[in-house]
């Protein structure tokens, strides 16, 4: 990785980095957002949220869009952490999780 994204960058601004076909981006909106792509190139889009204009990175409007069902049910696991805690029989555990 190229070392303008291993260090902090300000909050809402964005690098990206090219090698041939490949684009390398950080992104800071929240935290900060590392991403690979091979379709895409630098370009921003704007938002209005809540009376907000934000800017964000067209490779994470896509991603944001096409996410699939994995990435949303690993969010809800990950935000009950209990389930690790209350069964120390790890069958018990992927009975509970599926």
């Amino acid at each position: 990785m190229p070392v303008q994204l291993k260090t902090k960058i300000a909050r809402g601004s964005t690098v990206a980095k090219f090698s041939q076909e490949l684009m390398a981006l950080k992104w800071h909106d929240k935290k900060e957002v590392t991403m690979l792509s091979t379709y895409h190139d630098g370009s921003t889009a704007e938002f209005e949220k809540g009376g907000v204009k934000k800017t964000k990175p067209l490779v994470v409007v896509d991603y944001n869009n096409s996410m699939g069902a994995v990435d949303s049910a690993d969010q809800m696991v990950t935000t009950y952490p209990a389930e690790r805690k209350r069964h120390k029989i790890w069958y018990k555990k992927f009975f509970r999780h599926c």
